[in-house]
């Protein structure tokens, strides 16, 4: 089985919740944000537990990916476009990572 380090360590959900908070700035839905501070949430619970959660990882992976597909689809000026693409190839990275772990 695969090590992965502590979440707090993981530069990915930084990066995630830097995202979230930007939407809200920019005036975006609440519960888009409130979507992805709930996912980051949710991943840190799951990598605290004991045993296999490589499943459950990769389908919250999937819901970042929507919830970033949503962020730009809803974007109305270039810096949150932006924002929105950077956070993808995060969720991409972390997709990558996930595939590793049982």
């Amino acid at each position: 089985m695969a090590t992965i380090e502590t979440p707090e360590d993981l530069p990915v959900h930084r990066s995630t919740e830097h995202g979230a908070g930007f939407a809200l700035v920019e005036g975006q839905p609440k519960q888009g944000a409130a979507g992805l501070h709930a996912h980051v949430d949710a991943a840190r619970a799951l990598l605290a537990q004991d045993g296999a959660v490589g499943r459950k990882l990769d389908f919250l992976m999937q819901e970042f990916n929507r919830e970033a597909n949503t962020l730009c689809a809803k974007a109305q000026n270039t810096a949150l476009t932006q924002i929105g693409l950077a956070l993808k190839a995060v969720i991409d990275q972390m997709r990558e990572q996930v595939q590793n772990v049982e």
